[in-house]
């Protein structure tokens, strides 16, 4: 990386999602923007994200927060600060419940490269909330088992015996 304060930046970012640095992405400015690998409508080719989607969006939205948050689904529970933030704006302030599905979607767009902006989160918050949210759990999902493969086998640590005499 050139610029040492974009790196900064960057760096910053990763930590304050808690990622490890690594799997934040340092620098896009020389790639072009991908394209999502899902569409808005594709939503019924992965039945189980679909109907978790449809019928309890909060779950999924607080799912996807937590995969781009820790990597891995370990230690995931379905009643999480993101579910629940997103479930008290459906429940109390329906017209405003958009803005945490906009937010993430700017993340995902971010983190991994894809093409688009504000006025597009918006409306696909705002008017397709279900299909958005499938839509960021497979892209997030997916991109992470890529990850995964590209890193290739990595042996598991072993057992460490941490008990005073």
């Amino acid at each position: 990386m050139s610029n040492p304060r974009h790196q900064e930046y960057h760096h910053n970012q990763a930590r304050s999602q808690g990622l490890p640095l690594e799997d934040y992405p340092l620098d896009h400015r020389h790639s072009h923007p991908q394209d999502w690998k899902y569409g808005m409508c594709g939503c019924f080719s992965d039945c189980g994200v679909c109907c978790t989607g449809y019928w309890c969006p909060c779950i999924l939205h607080g799912k996807t927060k937590h995969r781009m948050r820790h990597g891995t689904m370990e230690k995931y529970s379905c009643c999480n600060a993101p579910c629940m933030g997103f479930g008290c704006l459906v429940a109390c302030l329906p017209p405003l419940y958009f803005i945490m599905g906009m937010r993430q979607r700017a993340e995902i767009r971010e983190r991994y490269n894809i093409a688009g902006g504000g006025c597009g989160d918006y409306w696909r918050s705002l008017c397709c909330s279900c299909c958005s949210l499938i839509q960021e759990e497979r892209e997030v999902r997916d991109r992470q088992k890529e990850k995964n493969v590209a890193r290739g086998y990595q042996q598991p640590q072993g057992m460490v015996y941490a008990g005073g005499q």
